[in-house]
C-alpha cells in the first residue's frame, strides 16, 4: 500500500530537450504523466527544443496534466553547459519549496539537495567521472537524500560496488510503455500472407540493422519494417538495402502515432548486439540498459524475438514471454522467426504471457507507483524490493 501524501508537489529536473527524438524525452514525458496520474502536482524543467510547441504534450500521447517549465543551456562544452543549466536551475527555484525534487540531472539536484530540499537521483548510466562520484557519495551523507533509482539489477550492482554506503538506499525500477486496454488478441494471418517483421526505434550502431539486413535477404517471403530513425540514417541504411523490395523504411513517426504500425506487424524484433551506441555514436548501454521498445513491444500482445542479453533477461524470458537468440547468429533469428510464423500457439502463448507480465510490473503508472512508495518509506526501512 502506497504511503505517500496526496497531493504532492514534485519538481521533476530533466536536460532532456523538449521536444525531441531521443528516447530519454519520451521517457521523461511519460514519467511526468505518470506521477501526475497519481493526483501529484508536477512541474518538469527542463530545456527547450527549437521545435517546442503547446502540442508536444499530444505528440507524446500524454494528458497535458504537468507544467513544462525551461532552464538555459548554453552554447558552451557539454561539462559547462550542464553546469550552467544547474545555476539556473537554482536561481529558478531558489524560493521554491516542493515537496519532493525527483531528477535525471545529477548537478542539479545535487544543488537543490544544498539548498535543503528533500532530492531523489534516477540514473541509467554509471557516473563518468571522479566529479560525479563525488557528487553521489556526497548526496548519500546528505539527511534529506531519498534515494537513488536505476534502470537495471545490472546497474544496481555497479552503484553498489561503487559506493556501498548505498546499501539501502537504490530502487531497481525498469523502463515501461503505456498500457493498450484496447488492444486484443492479434488475429490469425491469412493462409499465403507474407509475414510482417517490425523494427521500432532508432538506427543507431548497435541496434541490430545490419542483422535485419541479413536476414531479409535470407528470408524473401518475409517483409521488414523499419520505423524511426533521423533522416541520415535512414538514407544511410536505405541506400545499403538497395534492391531489396521486403525493406521498407518508415523513418520517424510520432510517439503518440506508433500504435497505426504496430497494429500491422505479426512479429516484433529487438536484434540489439554486445555494443549498443547512444545519440551521436557514442557510449554502450548494453551492460544496464533497459531499452523503451522491450516494454512497448510486451504491451501490443505481439510475439517478439529478442537478443540474448543478460540485461534483457531481467525482463524477458526465452520461451516464456520471447524467443531469445544471440545477437550474432543469423541462422538462430532466421529459425525463430520461421518458427513464430508457422506455429500460431507460439505467438499466441508468448504475446498473452508477455502482456500480462508487462501488465502487471512495467506499465508507467506501475513504475510510478513503485518509485514512490520506496521515495516514502521510513529510511530505516531500506529499499522497496524492484
Amino acid at each position: 500500500m502506497s504511503t505517500t501524501p496526496l497531493p504532492m508537489r514534485l519538481t521533476y529536473l530533466s536536460a532532456s530537450e523538449i521536444p525531441s527524438r531521443a528516447a530519454n524525452t519520451v521517457h521523461v514525458m511519460k514519467m511526468c504523466a505518470a506521477f501526475a496520474g497519481e493526483g501529484h502536482d508536477v512541474e518538469l524543467w527542463a530545456r527547450k527544443g527549437q521545435r517546442f510547441s503547446p502540442d508536444v504534450f499530444a505528440d507524446f500521447g500524454v494528458a497535458a496534466a504537468f507544467q513544462i517549465r525551461f532552464a538555459r543551456w548554453p552554447r558552451l562544452p557539454l561539462g559547462l553547459a550542464g553546469g550552467a543549466f544547474a545555476l539556473h536551475v537554482l536561481a529558478c527555484m531558489r524560493a521554491s519549496r516542493p515537496d519532493l525534487v525527483y531528477g535525471r540531472h545529477l548537478p542539479s539536484v545535487f544543488g537543490l539537495a544544498c539548498l535543503g530540499l528533500p532530492v531523489a537521483l534516477e540514473m541509467h548510466s554509471p557516473p563518468e567521472d571522479a566529479l560525479r562520484e563525488r557528487l553521489i557519495r556526497a548526496l548519500l551523507r546528505m539527511p534529506r537524500f531519498r534515494g537513488i533509482v536505476v534502470i537495471s539489477e545490472a546497474l544496481a550492482r555497479d552503484y553498489l560496488a561503487r559506493f556501498p554506503e548505498a546499501q539501502g538506499a537504490i530502487l531497481v525500477a525498469h523502463d515501461g510503455a503505456d498500457a493498450t486496454p484496447s488492444a486484443g488478441p492479434r488475429p490469425s494471418r491469412a493462409p499465403g500472407a507474407r509475414t510482417q517483421v517490425g523494427y521500432v526505434g532508432h538506427l543507431y550502431a548497435g541496434r541490430g540493422v545490419e542483422l535485419i539486413l541479413t536476414l531479409a535477404a535470407a528470408m524473401p517471403t518475409f517483409d521488414f519494417h523499419l520505423v524511426g530513425g533521423s533522416e541520415a540514417h535512414v538514407q544511410q541504411w536505405a541506400e545499403r538495402a538497395a534492391g531489396r523490395s521486403n525493406v521498407r523504411f518508415h523513418g520517424y513517426v510520432r510517439h503518440a502515432e506508433l500504435g497505426r504500425h504496430y497494429t500491422g506487424f505479426d512479429i516484433l524484433i529487438a536484434p540489439y548486439q554486445q555494443r549498443v551506441t547512444v545519440a551521436g555514436g557514442g557510449g554502450d548501454t548494453s551492460r544496464w540498459m533497459s531499452p523503451l521498445k522491450l516494454f512497448e513491444y510486451m504491451a501490443q500482445r505481439t510475439p517478439a524475438v529478442v537478443s540474448d542479453l543478460q540485461v534483457l533477461r531481467e525482463v524477458v524470458r526465452h520461451d516464456q514471454t520471447a524467443l531469445l537468440c544471440p545477437p550474432d547468429d543469423a541462422l538462430a533469428w532466421q529459425s525463430a522467426l520461421e518458427r513464430l510464423s508457422q506455429d500460431a500457439n507460439l505467438a499466441q502463448r508468448l504475446s498473452a504471457a508477455a502482456y500480462e507480465e508487462f501488465e502487471r510490473r512495467y506499465t508507467w503508472r506501475a513504475r510510478a507507483k513503485l518509485i514512490l512508495d520506496f521515495l516514502a518509506r521510513p529510511a530505516a526501512e531500506g529499499p522497496l524490493p524492484g
